[in-house]
């Protein structure tokens, strides 16, 4: 980096090592915002699932026909 840029490094390294703790908090925090949110809505969709497994479950016990007729012959 030095070379290409012609950059001291040397002279600003307490800044330099600031901005880097700070950029990598903001992109932990970005992190954990996207997996949150992405897991909370994994976490719905499975809820969803089974509720609706369940759901099917006691409706298929109870069901007033075990099948439909057919209006035709086979």
């Amino acid at each position: 980096m030095q070379t290409v840029l012609n950059y001291n490094v040397s002279s600003h390294r307490e800044t330099l090592t600031a901005i880097v703790a700070n950029l990598e908090i903001i992109r932990r925090g970005i992190w954990n915002f996207f997996r949150l949110t992405f897991r909370s809505a994994l976490h719905f969709l499975l809820k969803m699932s089974r509720l609706e497994n369940e759901h099917l479950n006691n409706v298929g016990k109870f069901r007033a026909f075990k099948s439909v007729p057919l209006l035709f012959q086979l």
